[in-house]
């Protein structure tokens, strides 16, 4: 029969059509669906997102600018923003406003390393495996200082 699942026309299955693969250049770690039925994608270049209507797999051009780095877990909050951890950091993609946030140890964050492991208990109830232990925080409880403090010299 040969191998169904190594084959490049795209299309996999026994007659069925069950089996489809999407190329794509770079390792993929995560994906998942959001509220509004987009599919994002962790990939080892950053934030991507699949489009149905092209069947392609593309980087987010704001996550892009970022240079995060790799993606490894992802959750949508209850805002419809894309939380996401790459390798010392966290963030979050607003795809409505393409705002793109980072923080890391210097806001406060403990773990060297992050993982793909995560869980979403509700929704303002987040946790990221990492190197040294488990992040959790209320996405929703986080508001950014609108009065940055002033730098001294």
């Amino acid at each position: 029969m040969g191998n169904v699942l190594n084959s490049p026309s795209g299309t996999h299955g026994p007659g069925t059509d069950s089996i489809t693969y999407f190329p794509f250049p770079e390792a993929v770690f995560d994906v998942e669906q959001d509220s509004r039925g987009r599919i994002w994608v962790g990939t080892i270049k950053g934030l991507a997102r699949y489009h149905a209507e092209t069947g392609k797999i593309m980087l987010v051009e704001a996550a892009k600018a970022s240079q995060q780095g790799v993606v490894w877990g992802l959750m949508e909050d209850a805002k419809g923003r894309m939380w996401f951890t790459s390798n010392q950091t966290l963030h979050y993609f607003d795809p409505a406003t393409e705002v793109f946030r980072t923080f890391s140890q210097a806001q406060g964050l403990k773990n060297r390393q992050y993982f793909g492991h995560h869980l979403c208990l509700g929704a303002s109830d987040f946790f990221f495996g990492g190197t040294q232990g488990m992040l959790r925080f209320d996405p929703l409880a986080i508001q950014e200082n609108p009065y940055p403090p002033q730098v001294v010299i």
